[in-house]
């Protein structure tokens, strides 16, 4: 038996899917190969694109050296656009800034429909359904491109439209009581906000406006707040606006990565936003459950758990504030009842998600494992371009039942 010619056409077709999926686990688990893959993928899908839409033109040169030029414009623009943003003068440029976050989820669903095209010609060529001279006729090509161009804008513009949409996600939970003086806690989890150049001061208001709505007990902002890799950002106003919070119990903070990005002083921040920042330490609120926060550094997490929940009491409930939700195993390991997390935006554009979901233990919604729940939002804001295709613009509404039997 000749195993090499029984199984070989299907080694060899499997082999691209072998390099992907390892090219995969590579972006997931290193900083310099994932900011190279991107790249690289980023090149070789708007080649990709190029040359499959400029086949749908005329032959005229003209048309074809226009869209050339348009194209390369729009390829190169997110780029730039995150170069300028680093910038002391991108304030001054927000509305440049904020057209060119918009060309990166275009360009996405522009290659993802000209796929889609290409996998149903090949299927039509196989069933021969549609006649080929029709496949390959002018008016076709023509219908082809505006179909491509125009669904692709309108999935942005849709997808614009629900990030504006803030959601109230409630959940109901029981943990024990043990010695706690309260039966009851309702937790607004809010995430992500990502204030930067191109922060909307009406928008934030609203957020505000909807987190006290809520009339929660305690409010918990687990990361990523601030942008700061930006310079120059008038932050102060947003302070202010971070002032109108009202809990009963106050507003607390952990840290996300985006905040130790060194170009904003964020703990003058909070200071002044009237939030208590919990850099890997804890505290004990109203004598009836002890609240820790996680510091998420890019340099790595510099304590573990055992050293931030050093000294905390076992007869009080425990909620531990950790941006980035891809430890679950370890708190595991401590008597944590509730987790909060952000981070992942649930991809924040589809198929994104896909990848979040094999990424973190979850990207977004809760899950009780053995003694702890385990909630994960999607983020109220979104990162970079301001478009959301899956998850929700969401403040998690946290309503807990302390159990005393």
């Amino acid at each position: 038996m000749n195993i090499n010619k029984i199984f070989g056409p299907y080694l060899r077709k499997a082999a691209p899917f072998g390099l992907a999926l390892t090219g995969l686990l590579l972006l997931m688990t290193h900083s310099l190969a994932y900011k190279l893959g991107l790249l690289i993928l980023f090149s070789l899908a708007g080649l990709y694109v190029y040359a499959r839409l400029k086949n749908l033109l005329p032959a005229s040169r003209p048309v074809r050296g226009v869209f050339s030029f348009v194209f390369l414009l729009l390829v190169l623009a997110y780029p730039l656009i995150e170069l300028l943003a680093h910038g002391d003068q991108a304030g001054s440029l927000k509305t440049v800034l904020l057209l060119g976050y918009y060309t990166l989820p275009f360009l996405l669903y522009v290659f993802l429909l000209t796929v889609l095209g290409d996998l149903l010609l090949a299927l039509n060529r196989r069933l021969k359904i549609i006649p080929l001279a029709f496949i390959r006729s002018r008016k076709l090509a023509a219908g082809a491109l505006v179909l491509i161009l125009a669904g692709s804008l309108a999935i942005v513009i849709l997808g614009r439209i629900h990030y504006e949409n803030i959601k109230v996600n409630e959940y109901r939970v029981e943990i024990p009581g043990r010695s706690a003086r309260i039966d009851q806690l309702v937790i607004a989890l809010v995430a992500d906000f990502h204030i930067s150049d191109v922060s909307e001061p009406r928008r934030m208001a609203t957020i505000i406006n909807k987190i006290n709505s809520t009339r929660p007990d305690i409010i918990l902002l687990p990361g990523d707040l601030l942008e700061g890799d930006r310079q120059g950002v008038d932050v102060g106003r947003y302070a202010a606006m971070f002032r109108r919070l009202r809990a009963t119990y106050g507003v607390y903070a952990s840290t996300g990565n985006h905040e130790y990005h060194r170009n904003i002083d964020f703990r003058s921040f909070f200071r002044k936003a009237g939030i208590e920042l919990l850099e890997d330490r804890f505290v004990i609120i109203d004598r009836s459950f002890c609240l820790a926060g996680r510091s998420d550094s890019p340099d790595g997490i510099q304590q573990s758990l055992d050293q931030i929940l050093q000294g905390a009491p076992p007869d009080l409930p425990l909620i531990l504030m950790d941006h980035d939700p891809s430890n679950f195993a370890e708190t595991l390991r401590h008597p944590a009842d509730i987790q909060v997390s952000g981070h992942t935006h649930h991809g924040q554009l589809f198929p994104l998600h896909l990848i979040a979901q094999l990424k973190y233990d979850l990207s977004w919604g809760t899950k009780h494992i053995a003694h702890t729940h385990f909630f994960v939002t999607s983020g109220v804001q979104t990162w970079g371009y301001p478009v959301r295709t899956v998850g929700d613009s969401e403040i998690m509404l946290i309503r807990v039942a302390l159990a005393h039997r």
